[in-house]
């Protein structure tokens, strides 16, 4: 029988992490999409072994047991009232950040003082790359922690806003999502409230033109749909 190389393990793993949200969801009483999620934003952070994803289920318990927080405190429908020192989240977004930022303290946080325990053993910590590498990385998501915590601090949640828009002359529609600089994602259309074109769009409704400098030039845009 040929040997499975670790590259075609690690694929086939990948593959079934839905399989495994379901079975900890079975063992832990928690929905299968809220164990996904968490997974989802850990594997940003770390390639997941199967006891990081079973520690990260039982996090992910723990989490939706004291998760409780009233949001309708934190809503702001007119964005006129949004000030420059505000982040600017959706509701799924401020979650998403919530669920990182959880993770991040419990599971990364735990298994980077492990991992630094494991190269400390290796002995001289003046040449241990093992050490150096592992001391990088709960620096890395020490920042981490603390760019989140501040944008919660000051996060007001809004709707994020869809519109249809074609520039002046032609018949090439283009869709894009407004939200707040902390989801923003230009590969996905979704742009930030402080860019240009989200700008420029304020207040704006179906039919208007609006006009906006971007680095390529000035632009004419017809607004053909905005919605929430």
């Amino acid at each position: 029988m040929a040997k499975t190389s670790k590259k075609e393990t690690k694929k086939d793993f990948e593959a079934g992490i839905s399989e495994y949200a379901q079975k900890y969801a079975e063992e832990n009483g928690v929905s299968a999409e809220v164990i996904d999620a968490f997974f989802a934003i850990a594997q940003t952070h770390d390639v997941l072994t199967e006891n990081d994803m079973k520690v990260i289920a039982e996090q992910a318990k723990f989490y939706q047991l004291k998760e409780d927080e009233d949001l309708s405190v934190l809503k702001k429908k007119d964005n006129h009232k949004i000030s420059a020192n505000d982040v600017v989240f959706s509701e799924a977004g401020y979650k998403k950040a919530k669920m990182e930022l959880y993770i991040l303290k419990t599971w990364k946080l735990a298994k980077c003082e492990e991992q630094i325990g494991i190269a400390r053993s290796y002995g001289d910590l003046s040449e241990n790359a093992e050490y150096d590498a592992a001391k990088e990385e709960q620096t890395k998501i020490a920042r981490r922690i603390d760019e989140i915590e501040n944008n919660l601090k000051r996060a007001v949640i809004t709707d994020n806003i869809v519109v249809v828009i074609k520039e002046v002359g032609s018949d090439e529609e283009e869709t894009y999502e407004i939200c707040g600089t902390t989801e923003a994602n230009p590969e996905e259309n979704k742009i930030s409230n402080q860019s240009p074109l989200a700008k420029a769009l304020a207040g704006k409704k179906a039919g208007d033109i609006i006009e906006y400098e971007a680095p390529g030039g000035t632009f004419k845009f017809e607004v053909i749909r905005k919605d929430k």
